[in-house]
């Protein structure tokens, strides 16, 4: 017969042990690799962060490049208006909505600009509700004690020369 192989207990637990090792390395593994990705997904988040924060700069510059284009054709769009006898002016509703909604900004329209946007305004009919909402917000300016005087006088041109 042949020889009969003992099992001490060393072949009882070497396997047991192997595995609870090898469970061990898989776990400081996988934590390894979370931290890596974590410390890559922070930087990453950093560098959107910084990516974000320039895009929103280029956007505020776009949109004040964009803000003087549209003063200068709105500009131009009024001179043209007042010029209409002599250059081809075409109606554009844009343009038209665009003063009626930012006419009381200042540093938009100048002395002299802001008298073109009075008699362009004036030929506004008495039923439109442009004219409505013009003298409306005109008055409202008026009531408020901390708008500055010359948008007061503003407001008040604007209101005799559309009543």
């Amino acid at each position: 017969m042949g020889q009969k192989r003992k099992y001490g207990l060393k072949d009882y637990f070497e396997p047991k042990i192997v595995d609870k090792l090898k469970k061990r390395e898989c776990i400081e593994e996988k934590q390894a690799n979370f931290e890596n990705q974590t410390e890559e997904k922070t930087k990453r988040n950093k560098i959107n962060k910084k990516k974000k924060k320039k895009i929103r700069k280029l956007k505020v510059i776009n949109q004040e490049k964009n803000l003087k284009v549209k003063k200068a054709k709105l500009i131009a769009y009024l001179n043209d208006w007042n010029n209409r006898a002599n250059c081809d002016w075409k109606f554009n509703k844009s343009y038209q909505t665009w003063l009626f909604k930012n006419w009381a900004l200042s540093d938009f329209l100048k002395d002299q600009d802001f008298n073109l946007f009075l008699q362009y305004s004036s030929g506004l009919t008495e039923t439109s509700q442009a004219r409505s909402k013009l003298i409306e917000e005109a008055n409202k300016l008026i009531e408020n004690d901390q708008v500055d005087e010359t948008l007061i006088n503003r407001s008040r041109s604007l209101i005799q020369m559309l009543v």
